[in-house]
């Protein structure tokens, strides 16, 4: 049979502290191993919801493996200056990405 632990007040605050730190750590930790994609022959990686990507069968794969293969960002997705990093997790806006391609010319803005 297992006995129960007797833990004082202070024991319990230490433990509780404990799990608080340690869920704390691994959420952040997935925040940033968000998925890339990547096209058979592609030399960028990409968001998503890239429209540069869209309809050629991308793949995902982590930004780690991207960086490894000497992939480089997508300059729709990651424009200069941005930090790959914190951006991957947080999708390009719609409209910035809309405003660039404009379907009324269907000719990719540069």
């Amino acid at each position: 049979m297992v006995q129960p632990l007797n833990l004082n007040e202070g024991d319990m605050n230490k433990v509780l502290i404990m799990m608080l730190a340690g869920m704390l750590l691994v959420n952040s930790t997935f925040a940033f191993a968000e998925d890339v994609y990547v096209t058979k022959n592609g030399k960028k990686y990409h968001k998503a919801n890239c429209l540069l990507i869209a309809n050629k069968g991308a793949k995902p794969i982590s930004i780690e493996e991207a960086l490894k293969k000497g992939l480089k960002p997508c300059h729709k997705c990651f424009p200069k200056g941005a930090d790959t990093a914190t951006t991957v997790a947080a999708p390009a806006p719609a409209s910035a990405t809309l405003a660039a391609n404009d379907p009324a010319t269907d000719q990719v803005k540069k």
